[in-house]
């Protein structure tokens, strides 16, 4: 079996940068991909790419008392009820979404995330968070 090539793009929020790989159609051939991996806006990549579309690298904070950045908490509650929200947000515009097969939520316990870009709390207690369990609701 052919193992399946997925490119994932990052800057989600980035409509243009989304669409960047349609530059290098050239280069970069649609058969040289199977699917298209985007951080957030499914329906607008997977129309620019025409290829089956995951979301990956999606998530929420559960606590962010003391960012150094701008987060934006009006989008819904930075608890595990908002990442509730987020997740059930991404999986219905993934399924709402021509070829839309699946997501990937990212650390969904939020540990150790303020080295890798978003610079809410880490957690370092052995203590499972609620946010495990956030599967469950899609």
């Amino acid at each position: 079996m052919k193992p399946k090539i997925m490119i994932r793009l990052d800057n989600g929020w980035d409509l243009g940068a989304q669409r960047i790989l349609s530059s290098y159609s050239p280069t970069l051939s649609r058969r040289a991909r199977d699917a298209v991996g985007a951080a957030v806006q499914p329906g607008p990549v997977q129309s620019a790419y025409s290829k089956p579309l995951l979301v990956v690298d999606t998530n929420w904070p559960e606590s962010c008392p003391n960012t150094d950045t701008a987060f934006p908490a009006n989008l819904r509650p930075i608890s595990f009820s908002g990442q509730k929200t987020l997740l059930q947000q991404v999986a219905a515009a993934v399924e709402d979404t021509t070829e839309g097969v699946g997501l990937y939520y990212w650390k969904p316990a939020w540990v150790d995330n303020a080295g890798l870009g978003p610079s809410c709390i880490d957690y370092h207690s052995s203590q499972v968070r609620e946010s495990v369990t956030v599967f469950r609701f899609i």
